[in-house]
């Protein structure tokens, strides 16, 4: 199938259901095949490509004793027989397992398989039944912590697996935890769940995935933390590639090959390559800071991909790649409170508010969010746009006179706009 990549500076915009160009109103599968896919916040708006994903193929597997989770699947299976799951139980369970032995939290789990939604406990724990009656004798693999959470018991290993899911044979493929050149997260991601759990589900089904958005909006971090989290279903790791310093396009290859470890043959790099290096190789990489090499980096990613289908790749960029099978997700600013919200919980129920204060108290733990204060603290995240950059600069200052606030407010939006993440 051929694959014609859009023309320099046109982003499409799609109907999320129909598949559909707004503006000329052409549904035809050949048209809407031509474009990348973009819906903001709704991944599963995405239409799927032929070449996305070979259901043939081998792919991400973890084992732990008779069973069998694939996570870009979404299946479990035991001794080789598919066991039935619900969505928020498959969660569940990919939540517990991605832990390794850690304690999980009743928090952590409510917040990542309930994105963006408030229910009670029970819930949990019905999930939690379910998937201990799925183990059956095993059923012990997840332990009850009182009045804390839940942790896997299970010995996990990693691997590729076919489509019946039985494990592939794979030359050099690592038994042991992941390695990864992924950066340890310094401060908590705050006002993002939601956005999180539709970027893990996207880049679950697609395999060419642009997180895109404005500077300074904080698309560096979730493609980081979504990479994290899903690490455990590659054996060969997850791997950032930071492009932000890079000024000849040419080196995309080369700085791809260090980041990731990869030694190729002397001579000239070029995507091709790489490519065939990483052939046989189960990774997920994410490209970081594309937007002044997108030709390049498109380059790349569709040589990785046509190369070895156990690889995924994430985008981070101010602009789509525009390359074959791209899936876009257009990352919005924080969640921002009324205009006139004075009381202190009010506001805190947004996520800009939030991040402000988390902010804010880190640089002075003196900091609370209540009095008078409390609603400049909203009127502050609004005129910043929701940007995350912009608030935590913010957060970190605190002029005498509301003409220097003003003048700062200022300040941080351009210091937004001319940055990256």
């Amino acid at each position: 199938m051929s694959f014609e990549r859009a023309a320099a500076g046109f982003a499409p915009e799609l109907d999320a259901h129909a598949g559909t160009d707004q503006r000329s109103g052409d549904a035809s599968p050949a048209a809407a095949a031509s474009q990348p896919r973009d819906h903001a916040g709704e991944p599963w708006g995405c239409v799927d490509f032929p070449w996305f994903v070979d259901r043939s193929a081998a792919e991400p597997a973890i084992s732990f004793g008779r069973f069998r989770l694939l996570p870009l699947r979404r299946e479990l299976f035991a001794d080789g027989v598919p066991v039935r799951l619900t969505a928020r139980a498959f969660d569940t369970l990919l939540a517990l397992v991605e832990a390794q032995g850690e304690l999980v939290t009743k928090d952590d789990l409510l917040a990542r398989v309930w994105a963006g939604t408030v229910v009670e406990e029970n819930n949990l724990q019905v999930q939690v039944s379910t998937l201990r009656k799925a183990f059956g004798v095993d059923r012990d693999l997840i332990r009850t912590v009182a009045r804390r959470g839940y942790r896997f018991t299970g010995l996990i290993r990693t691997h590729l697996s076919g489509a019946d899911g039985r494990p592939v044979s794979l030359a050099g493929a690592s038994a042991t935890r992941p390695s990864t050149n992924l950066p340890e997260p310094v401060s908590e991601l705050i006002g993002r769940d939601v956005d999180l759990h539709r970027i893990r589900e996207l880049v679950t089904t697609h395999r060419l995935s642009t997180l895109i958005g404005e500077g300074g909006i904080g698309k560096t971090r979730l493609g980081v933390e979504v990479a994290r989290q899903l690490a455990p279903g590659f054996a060969d790791g997850a791997w950032v590639v930071d492009l932000a310093a890079l000024s000849d396009a040419a080196c995309v290859p080369h700085v791809v090959a260090t980041a990731c470890g990869i030694e190729v043959p002397a001579g000239a790099l070029s995507p091709q390559r790489v490519a065939q290096a990483i052939r046989q190789r189960q990774l997920l990489l994410v490209l970081d800071n594309c937007e002044h090499v997108v030709e390049a980096a498109a380059g790349m990613a569709e040589a990785l991909l046509h190369s070895e289908p156990a690889v995924r790749v994430i985008v981070t960029s101010r602009e789509p790649l525009r390359a074959e099978g791209e899936c876009l997700y257009r990352v919005p600013p924080l969640e921002l409170p009324e205009e006139g919200t004075e009381n202190a919980e009010d506001l805190l129920r947004s996520g800009a508010v939030r991040l402000f204060v988390a902010r804010a108290r880190a640089a002075d733990r003196r900091f609370a969010l209540g009095g008078p204060g409390a609603r400049s603290v909203g009127t502050i995240c609004r005129r910043l746009g929701g940007i995350t950059l912009a608030i935590e600069l913010a957060a970190q200052v605190k002029p005498e006179h509301e003409s220097e606030r003003k003048l700062g407010q200022a300040t941080f939006k351009n210091n937004a706009e001319g940055a990256g993440r």
